[in-house]
């Protein structure tokens, strides 16, 4: 049999260090709802997830933890509905039977953060001598690149009128001065 607990303040103007509660029984619970003494207060709802002694319990709260309560329930809620295609992990978690948790095993000493940076900074000037090259230069590698197709040089060819060899060797030419402006 489902068995639910309803605390309310006492006073709810008390401190955090104050509380005196009140248990109710749903009846005395609906009617207290109802009531115009319930306007302005704030209960959460707990349910069984963690095993307690009732299946439910309605408990009052200041606004400030039922609006952190509320958020945390309605993140929740949102990856409870992806459970089917998705298995939520726990970073803190212990793996495989030990105390280790999942960021510890994860952590892997083969990524250095020299490599990290300097691959950061040639994207960045790739990126910049991109960006100085004629807009004609620009445009081929939008087309063959960064279009929502990946076509062929041929496809390209034929779209500009010109022979696929043409386009190769032009692609060439732009890798090649991408290349010189960025010291390689």
């Amino acid at each position: 049999m489902s068995k639910t607990i309803y605390l309310v303040k006492k006073n709810p103007k008390c401190s955090k260090h104050d509380v005196e509660w009140i248990q109710m029984n749903k009846r005395q619970f609906a009617q207290f709802i109802r009531s115009g003494e319930a306007k302005g207060r704030d209960f959460i709802h707990l349910t069984d997830d963690i095993d307690y002694e009732c299946d439910e319990i309605f408990i009052e709260a200041s606004r400030e933890e039922y609006l952190a309560w509320k958020r945390q329930y309605n993140a929740h809620c949102y990856l409870k509905g992806f459970e089917t295609d998705m298995t939520i992990l726990s970073a803190d978690a212990p793996m495989d039977g030990t105390d280790t948790p999942l960021h510890e095993t994860l952590v892997s000493n083969a990524t250095n953060i020299e490599d990290v940076l300097t691959n950061r900074d040639m994207t960045e000037r790739v990126m910049q001598a991109v960006r100085e090259l004629p807009d004609k230069d620009r445009a081929l590698l939008h087309l063959m690149y960064f279009g929502e197709d990946k076509p062929t040089e041929q496809v390209v060819a034929n779209a500009l009128g010109v022979s696929q060899p043409a386009v190769h060797k032009q692609l060439k030419k732009v890798f090649l001065k991408i290349a010189k402006k960025v010291g390689y």
